[in-house]
């Protein structure tokens, strides 16, 4: 079985904050982005958010992250445009996260042409088969 590439990075990250600080405790606020969230990833999105639960976070949208106070605070955010947003909303939904997604409004599919949507995913470095938001899972999303 092909290991996750998204636990990877967020495993190295997570490491690699723990080795830096020693024996110091998470920070009070923490956000982290996202570009994609494939499928076969949703498990291991499901236990980030279930870590940080665990350890008290409360989950906060991009705009609330800094607000005063002293509680534990993440944040998670989406960038650029991508039609996997919509799989993961059930998982967010189960721990009640409030996402912060920044949309690239040339780029979707049933109103931009199929070069300009070429040209968006050669941009951001993504295969040409990626499929990006329509306006109605944009409206999905927001109503979640």
């Amino acid at each position: 079985m092909e290991e996750d590439p998204l636990k990877r990075r967020l495993q190295k990250v997570v490491r690699s904050w723990h080795l830096g600080r020693a024996r110091d405790s998470l920070p009070q606020r923490i956000a982290i982005y996202l570009h994609e969230v494939r499928t076969e990833w949703l498990d291991s999105l499901r236990q980030l958010l279930e870590f940080f639960t665990d350890e008290g976070y409360r989950y906060v949208s991009a705009g609330a992250l800094l607000d005063d106070g002293d509680d534990l605070r993440f944040c998670i955010t989406f960038d650029d445009n991508y039609r996997e947003w919509v799989d993961c909303l059930p998982v967010l939904g189960e721990f009640g996260v409030r996402a912060t997604f920044y949309v690239t409004s040339g780029a979707f599919r049933d109103r931009a042409s199929p070069s300009e949507i070429e040209m968006f995913l050669r941009h951001v470095n993504r295969p040409q088969d990626t499929v990006t938001l329509a306006m109605g899972e944009l409206l999905d999303i927001r109503s979640e």
